[in-house]
């Protein structure tokens, strides 16, 4: 974020300050600019600028006791993808971290001021973090298309030839590059998760990314031929159909072969998680089915009275911890000992014989 001054008729604006941290509801308060303050590592605090020197005062931080928690270092990497659009991760380390490949733990799709746990917060960054993982907190690149006349012809150019799925596919291998390059991420052991856009990327990558996915955990799959023009109703798959999306009653394999997993079920061996809201858990069912019917590993938990974003506490707390587990299990070879998640790990050994004989049987 920054900050500028600028009298109108007195010339150009002059930047009082810039940096990573993101500002918002900044508002101007007697001789000084009250903004509302967070940094990857610092949660949301009330604090006021000087508007000539820049000099920042803190009014009000609502969890002092935040920074007496250990946590990791943050860097962040930039970088081009394919058509040179910008795009960016944080890459999150485990505190105390020594150095030495670790495993990477992917949650999107933004990654603008406090790393809490990606769009609508179910992926806790710091607690992958603080298991022994690095963090991948990766900014979704503009969308494709963005520069078009109007929002259909937008829609268009980013649906054609799964255009915009690709530029986010490519980014986020190349930010992968850089976690690799910098001798942090593990290559063979590489997490990904996703909400809403960030579960259609997931998906995407899966089929199309130049690195195995080793797990993943999702809200919800969404985006698959049957699924896409019934379940979500008619408003939905006629937006589609306007873009370029196949109607029910055309098969088009060309078309769905980059995206469906459903279509492409045998294809898949990587550990899937889905843990989706009861008033959208229908739109995971012909990827979930056809991953089951074709002997892969994948486990679904439904969560009652849920929307797209969940708000009931005790839900968030449950998918929290069995996001975290989901990776310990399959990234770090790691169980907790707590007698009640038991039955838990036996359901997830006899996926791994799943897992174990596609890889057996891929190689």
């Amino acid at each position: 974020s920054a900050l500028y001054r600028w009298r109108p008729g007195k010339g150009e604006p002059r930047r009082i300050l810039s940096g990573e941290d993101l500002l918002s509801g900044c508002v101007p308060a007697a001789n000084r600019i009250v903004c509302m303050s967070e940094s990857a590592s610092i949660p949301r605090r009330i604090v006021a600028f000087d508007p000539i020197s820049g000099r920042q005062e803190v009014l009000f931080d609502p969890n002092p006791e935040f920074h007496a928690i250990r946590l990791g270092d943050v860097r962040r990497l930039k970088v081009r993808n394919m058509s040179g659009t910008e795009a960016w991760a944080d890459l999150v380390l485990p505190p105390g971290y020594k150095g030495g490949r670790i495993p990477l733990v992917i949650v999107q799709y933004r990654s603008r001021g406090f790393l809490r746990g990606g769009v609508g917060a179910e992926f806790p960054v710091q607690s992958f973090a603080a298991r022994g993982m690095a963090v991948l907190s990766f900014e979704r690149p503009d969308p494709v298309g963005k520069t078009g006349k109007t929002v259909e012809d937008a829609l268009v150019g980013a649906a054609k030839g799964w255009a915009d799925r690709r530029s986010v596919n490519d980014a986020m291998d190349r930010t992968i590059d850089e976690a690799v390059r910098l001798g942090v991420a593990d290559p063979t052991r590489i997490g990904m998760t996703g909400l809403s856009d960030g579960a259609t990327t997931t998906a995407f990558s899966l089929l199309n990314s130049r690195y195995r996915i080793a797990a993943a955990v999702v809200s919800s799959f969404a985006m698959e031929p049957q699924t896409v023009m019934t379940v979500g109703g008619t408003r939905w798959a006629d937006s589609l159909k306007a873009q370029g999306y196949p109607p029910m009653t055309t098969d088009d394999p060309t078309f769905w072969a980059p995206m469906s997993l459903s279509r492409n079920a045998s294809r898949i061996d990587t550990p899937i998680l889905v843990q989706p809201a009861d008033h959208e858990y229908t739109l995971s069912l012909e990827a979930w089915t056809a991953l089951r019917e074709a002997g892969k590993p994948v486990e679904m938990f439904v969560f009652s009275d849920e929307y797209h974003n969940k708000w009931q506490p005790a839900h968030l707390a449950a998918v929290y911890e069995r996001s975290l587990d989901w990776m310990d299990y399959w990234l770090l070879g790691k169980r907790d000992a707590d007698p009640a998640k038991a039955p838990q790990y036996a359901r997830w050994d006899a996926l791994k014989v799943l897992a174990d004989r596609e890889k057996s049987a891929g190689s």
